[in-house]
């Protein structure tokens, strides 16, 4: 009789169906681990999984766990949302990050994981961004293009669409991932404040000026330097700037000498039609080489039901209310809302909603939308419908495959379709089945 083939663990087991774990379950495939859901921790694992990680909730005590890893044959790791590091157990904390996962699973486990955390950093990256739209798919798509280059990029859009996160992208994808990624807020800085926290300084240079400081150009030699808001330095500091992206050099403050840095510059404006009326146009051409436009919400409804959803898992997690869930007609509300904060006002407001709704289902009145902010174009009632018909289908489904632990034969029967039709469905409406299944 031939002998079993010895199965090598690859894959991490996360225990349960709430928020928590789906956020987790995300992390593990940031690392390019497979992953599977568990019932409870004193489910039977097969041979393939290296390591069980249970989460806990806000508010819920690790330390009380009577079961240690002693009791399972992989190392058990604990998901804390809260901080705690009295327990047996090795933990990971929040706020969840891939790359302190990874550090737990290297330590605990022999799983293959990429020991470049920049790598991790990359996949993070990208996996940051929520959606299919097509208009930001060509954000996304262009990503690592862009960011083999060295050249400084101009990312273009409204307040609250993601400038940074795209920043962030283009740094860790590129060749200076190894380097820091330094960020600025140049629209909270006054003209004097901007000039130094730029370029530094020397004794002498300016009252209470006592010793040498670096600026963060410096900071950032070898790595990525974001100005968001460049438009609103003031003009001499635009002409230092510009001066920096021509030559490479630039000078401390009060001091005749000639510094040189090697920093990749990716600057912001909230600019939407092409023109920063306070920028240079010198500085604009030079920063322009590379333009990122990234569309605002309200031109990506298409992605609101997806990004309200990876919201509120993290929220419900954080809060400790894991059966809170987004009515059809919420998700309806929600792609009626013009967003004139886009993406960040989306994010407050679920976080709102998570807080304040006193039943475990969001209905529209617990998203306190502004009615000024509503859109006052007509709607047709077949696009009305056809809205209105898109969100039940997704919660349907969802619900259906989170009843059979993602088996679609069973959630097809459960809801009186065929198995092919109910296929189809997950397919229109892009549900990952995997996050369903034990």
């Amino acid at each position: 009789m031939a002998a079993k083939a010895r199965v090598v663990p690859d894959t991490v087991a996360v225990v349960g169906h709430t928020p928590l774990a789906d956020v987790l379950i995300g992390l593990v495939g940031v690392l390019g681990l497979r992953c599977r859901r568990v019932p409870d921790v004193e489910a039977e694992l097969p041979d393939e999984v290296a390591a069980l990680i249970l989460p806990f909730s806000r508010g819920d005590d690790p330390t009380a766990l009577d079961i240690t890893e002693a009791d399972v044959r992989v190392p058990l790791i604990i998901a804390a949302a809260q901080p705690t590091h009295a327990t047996r157990c090795p933990v990971v904390n929040a706020p969840f990050k891939a790359v302190d996962l990874a550090a737990v699973l290297r330590v605990h486990t022999r799983l293959s994981i990429a020991d470049n955390e920049t790598i991790i950093r990359a996949r993070t990256a990208l996996n940051a961004f929520v959606g299919h739209s097509p208009a930001l798919r060509r954000v996304i798509d262009r990503l690592p293009r862009v960011a083999r280059s060295s050249a400084s990029v101009l990312i273009c859009g409204e307040t609250g669409t993601g400038k940074e996160l795209c920043a962030r992208a283009l740094h860790y994808l590129g060749q200076r991932a190894h380097g820091p990624f330094i960020p600025i807020n140049c629209g909270a800085l006054p003209p004097d404040v901007a000039d130094n926290e730029l370029f530094g300084h020397v004794p002498g240079a300016f009252t209470d000026a006592r010793q040498t400081q670096s600026g963060m150009l410096e900071q950032a030699d070898g790595g990525t330097i974001f100005l968001d808001e460049v438009d609103s330095l003031a003009p001499l500091v635009q002409v230092k700037l510009l001066r920096f992206l021509q030559e490479g050099e630039y000078r401390h403050l009060g001091s005749p000498d000639i510094r040189k840095a090697d920093v990749r510059v990716v600057a912001a404006t909230n600019m939407t039609d092409g023109k920063a009326e306070r920028l240079r146009a010198d500085l604009y051409y030079r920063l322009s080489t590379v333009t990122i436009e990234i569309p605002p919400l309200r031109e990506r409804v298409d992605d609101i039901p997806e990004l309200a959803t990876h919201f509120l898992r993290r929220f419900a997690a954080l809060e400790r209310r894991p059966d809170c869930s987004l009515t059809p007609e919420s998700v309806a509300s929600l792609q009626r809302h013009r967003w004139p904060g886009n993406v960040r006002e989306l994010e407050h407001v679920i976080r709102r909603a998570v807080i304040l709704a006193e039943g475990d289902a969001i209905a529209p009145s617990d998203l306190e939308l502004p009615g000024e902010a509503l859109a006052t174009e007509p709607e047709s009632f077949g696009a009305a419908k056809r809205r209105v018909v898109d969100a039940f289908e997704k919660c349907f489904i969802e619900r259906m495959l989170s009843q059979t632990s993602g088996n679609i034969s069973q959630a097809a029967d459960l809801a009186h379709k065929n198995r092919r039709a109910f296929w189809e469905l997950i397919r229109k409406h892009q549900i990952d089945v995997d996050r369903f299944r034990a």
